[in-house]
Order: C-alpha cells, then structure tokens, then sequence
C-alpha cells in the first residue's frame, strides 16, 4: 500500500510540473487603404489568464515603418465584455477606448473604403472596440498589450490598424488603414509534456523512494 501511495504521490508531482500553451490565432490576411505604401503587419492573438495577449508588430521583410495610433477588434456573438488591461506594456503609449466605432479620436480612425478588400466590403464598418495610442511603436520590437474580460482567442473575426508617420525605412508623412482577418491557421493547445523537475521536486522523490525502500526491506 505504502508503495502504491508512493507511485500515486510520484504521477501528482511530475502532473504538477508539465506544461500546456495557450491557442494562438494569427492574422495574415490584410487588406489596405494604400497597398504599394503600407506597412506590413504582424498580429497574433494568445489566450491568456482573463482574458488575451494581444501582440502587435511589423514583419522583418516590411519595407515601410510606422507608429501604430488606432487598433481595432471585431469579435464574435458569444463575447459580452472585453477591456483594455491597464497594465499592459503598451500602457504608457494608450489614450483612449471607444466602443461599436471605427474612430477612436485624434486621427485614429479607419473611416472611408479598404480599396483592395473584397468588392461589396470596402467599407470598414464599425468594430465592437476600438484603442487609441499615443504613437505606438512596434518595431524592431513588437507591442504586446492584454485585454481582460470574456474573449478567448478564437471569438476575435476581425482586426483593424491605423499606422501613421509611414515612410520607407524610417518615420515619415504616409498613413495606412488596415483591416486583417484569421489566416495562417489556428494552433490549438497542445497535451500537457512533462518539464524538467525542479531541485526541490527531485529531492523530494529521492526521499520518498529512500523512505519506501528503507520500510520494505525492514519487513524483509
């Protein structure tokens, strides 16, 4: 019995260690304003605790740079609350939160047509929640940002991105209005894998074993 306790206490502590990731959905099918001048984005969404990790940059083969001023997300029916989470590292460079908008103030808006999104859809349409920054960059480093509330990463349909002061190779005097849907697939959570054990987690193994054996072989 000792020795099945043991087993049992051994399988809880190596499930205690494993690991499992979060799904992640990717948008990379963009539609533009402005396609022969605009950045080429970078948008991945990760399910997090409370919410998602929001995850914004610029692809390394994009020719145009920008500051990010206007992000905005369309999500599925299912979703009731979603809010920005002020700690987020893009928290220094946030102004302001509207709701069922393309115009977040300031110049961020996505208002007018998508020249090259599909024909009957050039409109942007309003989204369900629209951030303003205060000239975000996101590159060479991505910007991550979290928002809280009943959203997993799969209820997000649709994402929109106002870039300003675009220009080649460094900050200029271009715009881009961006809207990006799902594609590249969607990563689902994988198993949970077993990680290496801390230096506590195999000591304590070491003593349980030692303790079991030591009992045994005194019945013996």
């Amino acid at each position: 019995m000792k020795l099945r306790l043991f087993s049992l206490a051994a399988t809880f502590v190596l499930c205690s260690f494993g690991a499992a990731q979060a799904a992640v959905i990717s948008f990379n099918n963009f539609t533009y304003n402005d396609k022969p001048n605009s950045v080429t984005p970078t948008v991945t969404i990760e399910d997090t605790t409370g919410g998602v990790k929001v995850t914004v940059g610029l692809a390394p083969t994009s020719t145009f740079v920008g500051t990010l001023t206007g992000l905005f997300f369309d999500f599925s029916n299912s979703v009731s609350t979603v809010f920005f989470a002020p700690g987020s590292p893009a928290a220094l460079a946030f102004e302001a939160l509207s709701t069922n908008t393309n115009n977040a103030g300031n110049g961020a808006n996505l208002n007018g047509d998508i020249d090259d999104q599909t024909a009957g859809n050039q409109s942007s349409g309003n989204f369900d929640l629209a951030l303003r920054f205060d000239k975000l960059s996101v590159s060479p480093t991505p910007a991550m940002m979290t928002l809280l509330g009943t959203a997993t990463a799969s209820d997000f349909t649709r994402v929109g991105l106002r870039f300003q002061e675009v220009g080649v190779g460094g900050l200029g005097n271009g715009s881009n209005k961006i809207i990006a849907t799902p594609g590249g697939g969607t990563t689902p959570p994988p198993p949970a894998t077993p990680v290496p054990l801390p230096a506590g987690g195999v000591l304590l193994l070491t003593g349980l074993g030692a303790l079991a054996l030591r009992r045994r072989m005194r019945k013996v």
